[in-house]
């Protein structure tokens, strides 16, 4: 099975939005997240969609 790498994006300012998303999770949404980015770090892309140029966008059914 393929392992992939998340990669962040970074503004010019050196913040992460993704990082402020997620630090404003409560724990369960955290964890969820932190579980679904796990699995596809190791290759199981789940509900997965292309944006395009190499980029990837994971869907989760669930309301974190």
């Amino acid at each position: 099975m393929d392992e992939y790498a998340i990669l962040s994006y970074v503004t010019k300012q050196g913040r992460t939005p993704f990082d402020d998303w997620y630090d404003g999770l409560d724990a369960q949404a955290a964890r969820r997240v932190y579980e679904a980015l796990t699995r596809t770090e190791e290759g199981n892309l789940g509900d997965t969609k292309s944006v395009g140029k190499g980029v990837m966008e994971r869907r989760m059914h669930q309301r974190p």
